[in-house]
């Protein structure tokens, strides 16, 4: 049997990972060459977290439209669930991080 929205859900929890995997790394590398202060520098390091900001609700959607489609392997499909809502309240926290910090500006 056929699971078309698991196999992009899980397409997307590996890419999200990958991408902060790379954001994290690259992170280390610009502390390590020092490197900060220069907006490329800004760019490698934000560039993979944003994607991955960006694609976190879109994985949300597959997971929840495989479950509404009742695909096979339920053990998967709950594993990557959590791991999607995971990744979306980190995005929620995000925003409110930087709506404080902007409201802190205009204040």
């Amino acid at each position: 049997m056929e699971a078309p929205y698991l196999y992009k859900a899980k397409a997307l929890y590996k890419v999200i990972w990958y991408t902060l995997g790379a954001s994290i790394l690259m992170s280390m590398v610009v502390r390590l060459l020092d490197l900060r202060g220069y907006y490329v520098a800004d760019l490698l390091i934000g560039l993979p977290a944003l994607l991955a900001f960006a694609i976190s609700p879109l994985g949300l959607v597959y997971i929840l439209k495989s479950y509404l489609k009742k695909e096979n392997y339920k053990k998967q499909k709950l594993l990557y669930l959590f791991g999607m809502i995971f990744f979306n309240l980190i995005v929620v926290a995000m925003v409110l991080v930087i709506i404080s910090d902007i409201s802190k500006i205009f204040a």
